[in-house]
């Protein structure tokens, strides 16, 4: 009786075994198959770009397994919200391709505020839909700050940029609220300052 109970035992744990083996490789091929997916977007010629190197490291982190802590895995095909009435209606993979292409025309050449404004709105809303936390989104605008900081916008010189992070108190002198409320729910843009202190961009938010 004794020997009947091990002998059931170890057939239990090799089909325990060969199922689990069976779900882990299961999962190794669904997430090869994102980054694949995720890599055709991202590794193209217009995403070699040193300001967007750690939003591409970021973005293809998605397509590891759920427990990644960079955020969640999305479909290509994923409708992103829009911020305000006159944006697009855009899917993931659109909006990626706009990033690149609004991070070309703002640093190519002198940087230009609108350009500037677009591309840091774009990648926002990246963060809205994947859920990067404010760290990461400090980590993914270092070098975007680093080729801002000494410019020249509205022929005065940018010394000071701030980012805005959730839950900060609503300041109407360097933010713009989209919609009423006391804390950032959502910045949609980063905060451009003079040696002095005057504003020059203020960051777009929703509030709560």
């Amino acid at each position: 009786m004794r020997i009947e109970m091990v002998i059931n035992f170890l057939i239990l744990a090799c089909i325990t075994n060969s199922l689990l083996a069976l779900a882990i490789l299961s999962l190794i091929r669904i997430c090869n198959h994102r980054r694949k997916t995720l890599a055709l977007v991202v590794e193209r010629e217009d995403w070699d770009n040193e300001v967007l190197r750690v939003l591409r490291r970021s973005i293809l982190s998605l397509a590891e397994p759920s427990w990644s802590p960079q955020g969640r895995y999305l479909s290509l095909t994923t409708t992103v919200p829009k911020v305000e009435e006159a944006d697009l209606n855009l899917t993931v993979q659109t909006l990626l391709a706009q990033v690149a292409s609004e991070c070309k025309a703002a640093f190519n050449g002198d940087i230009k505020l609108a350009n500037l404004e677009r591309f840091v709105k774009s990648v926002y809303r990246l963060q809205a839909r994947f859920g990067f936390n404010d760290t990461l989104m400090t980590d993914i605008f270092a070098m975007t700050v680093e080729r801002v900081k000494g410019s020249v916008l509205l022929a005065k010189k940018v010394e000071r940029v701030e980012l805005v992070k959730s839950g900060a108190r609503v300041d109407e002198k360097t933010m713009w609220p989209l919609n009423p409320g006391l804390r950032v729910k959502q910045p949609y843009g980063m905060i451009l300052k003079t040696e002095s202190g005057e504003v020059l961009s203020r960051a777009k938010a929703h509030c709560h």
